[in-house]
C-alpha cells in the first residue's frame, strides 16, 4: 500500500493510492463557528449595536470576548462569513438594516451593506436572511465586531422557533464562521 499526501496551508489529505480511500484529513489553520439564540432588539434608529454570539460550536485560535468581539490569537488572512435573520413587525412599510465591520474599535471603510426587510403581510412578520463574507489580514490580538443599525425599531434580529410540520430546527438570529485562508 502506498500513500499520497496532498497538502496546502488549510488542509492535508492522505489517500491510499491503491484503494483511493481517504486515510486522514486534518485541518491546518485557525477557525471558529458561532451563533446566537438571544435575538437583538434595537431600541434606537440613531445607535449602532454590536451583534452578539452566545454559543460556540467549535473553535481553534478564535474566540468570542464579551459576547460580541471576535478575537484572534494568531496572525493571518481570515475569511469571515455570517448571516443575520431579520424580522420586520411593521405592516405598512419595508425597512432597512445596515451592517458593517468594526476592527479594533474603528469602522472598516467600505464594509457596510444595507438589507431591505419586507413589511409584515397579514399576521406574518416580514423577514429576510442577510448574508455575506469578508476577507482581511488580521494580527494576533485583533478583534472584529459586526455592527448593526436599523431605520425603524420594528426591525430586529430574531430567533425563529423550531418547525412542527415538518419538524425542523430553530433558526438562530446570527451565525458566524471564521476560517484562516492564508498566512
Amino acid at each position: 500500500m502506498s500513500q499520497v499526501t496532498i497538502a496546502n496551508p488549510v488542509t492535508v489529505v492522505e489517500v491510499d493510492s491503491a484503494s483511493c480511500k481517504v486515510i486522514t484529513q486534518t485541518a491546518f489553520g485557525y477557525y471558529g463557528s458561532f451563533y446566537c439564540t438571544l435575538g437583538l432588539d434595537p431600541a434606537s434608529t440613531t445607535e449602532a449595536y454590536a451583534v452578539g454570539y452566545n454559543t460556540t460550536i467549535k473553535a481553534n485560535g478564535i474566540s468570542i470576548v464579551d459576547g460580541t468581539e471576535i478575537t484572534f490569537a494568531h496572525p493571518g488572512v481570515y475569511r469571515l462569513e455570517w448571516n443575520l435573520q431579520f424580522r420586520n413587525q411593521d405592516a405598512s412599510s419595508e425597512h432597512d438594516a445596515s451592517v458593517w465591520i468594526r476592527k479594533n474599535g474603528s469602522n472598516v471603510t467600505s464594509s457596510r451593506g444595507v438589507i431591505a426587510v419586507p413589511a409584515r403581510r397579514g399576521q406574518v412578520n416580514g423577514h429576510t436572511l442577510g448574508a455575506w463574507s469578508w476577507v482581511s489580514e488580521i494580527s494576533a490580538g485583533d478583534n472584529i465586531q459586526l455592527m448593526l443599525n436599523v431605520n425603524s425599531t420594528d426591525v430586529d434580529l430574531f430567533v425563529f422557533g423550531a418547525g412542527s410540520s415538518p419538524t425542523s430546527p430553530t433558526s438562530p438570529c446570527t451565525q458566524l464562521w471564521v476560517q484562516q485562508v492564508g498566512y
